[in-house]
C-alpha cells in the first residue's frame, strides 16, 4: 500500500466467505472466491484488504430461493480522499447501461452524493469470456476509462481443458464528489435490478 491509499476493513459488514458458491451459480465453475487472495494485495494498481464479499440482493436470485440484504449501512470512513476504488463485480447481468448499484457517501457536513454502479460501464457479469478477440459480438471489457477487469478466477479442481468463462472482478475508480469534505460513512445499495452486486474491497486515495 502507498501512504496515500487507506484500505478499509469490510470485514465487519461481510456476509458471504471467499469459499462460498456465488448465489444462484452454486453449479457452475469458479463460482467462488477461493482463489482470490485474502488480505492485502494489489489489484489493478490499488491495494485493497479483502476478507470475502458484501452480497446484496438481485430479482433473479428469488427464483434460487435466495434472500440477501438490500443495503449495507454505514460502512464507516471518517476521512477525506480524492478518489475512491472499488474492488467489485456482480452475477446475474442480464441488461448492459442499467444502475445495479449504488455507492452513497454521507459527509460529515451532512451532505449525501451517490455514485452509480452501471452494468457495461463500470463491470460485466461474474462469469464470462476473458480472452480479447472479438466472438459472438460479447462486450469484452466495461467501458468507463475508470474501470478494468482486476482478477480472474481459474478453479484447479476443473478436468482440463478449462472452460471458455471465468469469474471476473472490476476494479473501477470514482472521484470523490468533495474531496475537502469528511466522509463520515458510506452505504453500498442495490438497485434491486436481476444483476446482485457484491463488493470485495474499497479503498480512498488522499
Amino acid at each position: 500500500a502507498t501512504e496515500n491509499q487507506t484500505m478499509i476493513d469490510l470485514q465487519p459488514y461481510v456476509n458471504i466467505g471467499p469459499t462460498t458458491p456465488t448465489p444462484g451459480l452454486e453449479a457452475a465453475p469458479e463460482t467462488d472466491l477461493a482463489g482470490l487472495p485474502q488480505g492485502i494485495h494489489t489489484f489493478g494498481g490499488v491495494s485493497f484488504d479483502v476478507a470475502g464479499k458484501i452480497q446484496l440482493m438481485g430479482r433473479s436470485l428469488l427464483s434460487a430461493n435466495r434472500i440477501y440484504p438490500v443495503i449495507r449501512k454505514n460502512i464507516a470512513i471518517s476521512q477525506k480522499c480524492r478518489q475512491i476504488h472499488l474492488l467489485h463485480g456482480a452475477s446475474h447481468v442480464l441488461d448492459l447501461d442499467v444502475t445495479v448499484a449504488k455507492l452513497v457517501l454521507h459527509y460529515a457536513d451532512g451532505s449525501t452524493k451517490e455514485l452509480a454502479v452501471v452494468s457495461g460501464e463500470h463491470l460485466l457479469g461474474w462469469l464470462g469470456p476473458i480472452y480479447t478477440t472479438p466472438a459472438a459480438g460479447e462486450q469484452l471489457a466495461p467501458k468507463d476509462r475508470g474501470t478494468e477487469l482486476a482478477w480472474v478466477g481459474n478453479d484447479s479442481r476443473l478436468p482440463q481443458p478449462p472452460s471458455i468463462l471465468a469469474a471476473r472482478i472490476y476494479k473501477t475508480t470514482f472521484p470523490n464528489p468533495q474531496p475537502g469534505v469528511e466522509i463520515a460513512s458510506v452505504d453500498y445499495v442495490s438497485t434491486l435490478t436481476g444483476a446482485a452486486p457484491f463488493l470485495a474491497g474499497l479503498t480512498l486515495e488522499k
